[in-house]
């Protein structure tokens, strides 16, 4: 059993963490499946805007919810949870270069 101290100062910041990541997920797909504005305004067909969603959807949860998912397991006494924590919190830089420079268009 770990000192209560250990649930405070980690695991319930790690859990607030996790919640408002959730929360900005859900609000992210709703804008996403909701907002008909955007699709009229494009000429892109429907699949291709879908795909983008997607692609935009995966590097969000990437990183912004899969580490931190990772660090509650390793909390949770999962030694493979503190390496994959290890790698994907050294890799949310990268993954915000990649989506944010190298897959758009202007590069």
């Amino acid at each position: 059993m770990a000192p209560p101290y250990f649930y405070y100062g980690f695991l319930l910041p790690l859990c607030v963490i996790l919640a408002c990541n959730v929360v900005v997920l859900v609000l992210v797909v709703k804008a996403f499946t909701c907002d008909r504005k955007m699709a009229l305004r494009s000429n892109q067909s429907r699949r291709v805007v879908v795909v983008r969603q997607l692609v935009a959807l995966a590097a969000l949860v990437a990183v912004m919810g899969l580490t931190w998912l990772f660090g509650l397991l390793a909390a949770a006494g999962w030694l493979a949870g503190h390496y994959l924590f290890c790698i994907f919190n050294s890799l949310q830089g990268f993954i915000i270069y990649f989506f944010a420079v190298l897959k758009s268009k202007a590069a």
